[in-house]
């Protein structure tokens, strides 16, 4: 019996016993499968056999192998047939085994944002930290992360926006989360999703992770009233008395005595 796990290929030895033998004996050696699937490299398909000898033929033998967590059982036989009549043809019939490991189901890696309320003050926007946990797997992880919101108004940025993690390692990304401020009222909160697409780097299995968490965005402060300009006085009015008459010189004529 060849019995292995997780391989499609194995090697084993068929021993020729010529031990009885009085002369050489001519052998071609032959490996079949009643499946017909399965695959034979013979060292030394065709020897001689010296009299009273045993030859040792290496033999490779490879099947498809089965389902992961499966087990399946081939048989096969061995001919070595002679063109010497007075040697007899022998046969000999083996069993191959082959046994597939369960496939590793590792769970999803983890995702977290802190805080989950994203104060958003309006000065570049508010800030979050995303947690990817993979202390759980024992697989190596490529993860990319994006986000969207139902209203899709809420702007995400990541840094990274891709890493690698390996078994049982985690991460942290810097999310820098805005939205547009409302004219008046109380805050809006939106709420977004974060995503984390993660690919087994092993098989290749894709598994997306969701977070969730809200922006909170404070309402624009209202414009101030501007304040009425002070009322402009006219200049006061001065009244100026009329300027008095210039007297007039009065002539006076004195009479002349003599």
């Amino acid at each position: 019996m060849v019995r292995l796990r997780d391989a499609t290929s194995a090697e084993f030895l068929v021993q020729v016993d010529h031990r009885r033998g009085r002369q050489p004996a001519r052998i071609q050696l032959l490996a079949t499968d009643p499946e017909r699937i399965m695959g034979f490299e013979l060292q030394q398909p065709a020897m001689t056999v010296p009299a009273g000898a045993v030859a040792a033929v290496r033999i490779r033998i490879a099947a498809p192998p089965p389902e992961p967590g499966g087990e399946i059982s081939r048989t096969f036989t061995v001919t070595a047939v002679s063109p010497d009549p007075q040697v007899a043809d022998a046969s000999v019939t083996g069993t191959f085994v082959q046994l597939s490991t369960p496939p590793i189901v590792d769970p999803p890696v983890g995702l977290r944002l802190d805080p989950e309320v994203v104060q958003d003050s309006g000065f570049g926007g508010g800030r979050t930290t995303l947690t990817i946990d993979n202390r759980a797997g024992r697989l190596a992880r490529r993860v990319s992360v994006s986000g969207y919101d139902p209203e899709r108004v809420v702007r995400l940025a990541f840094e990274p926006a891709q890493l690698e993690l390996p078994p049982g390692g985690w991460a942290q990304v810097a999310v820098r989360v805005s939205s547009p401020r409302p004219e008046a009222g109380a805050e809006d909160r939106r709420p977004f999703t974060v995503t984390g697409l993660s690919i087994d780097l092993g098989g290749g299995t894709e598994v997306i992770t969701l977070a969730s968490a809200t922006c909170a965005t404070p309402a624009a402060k209202p414009k101030p009233t501007p304040k009425p300009s002070p009322p402009v006085e006219a200049p006061a009015q001065v009244n100026t008395p009329p300027a008095a008459p210039v007297p007039t010189p009065v002539k006076t004529h004195h009479p002349v005595t003599g």
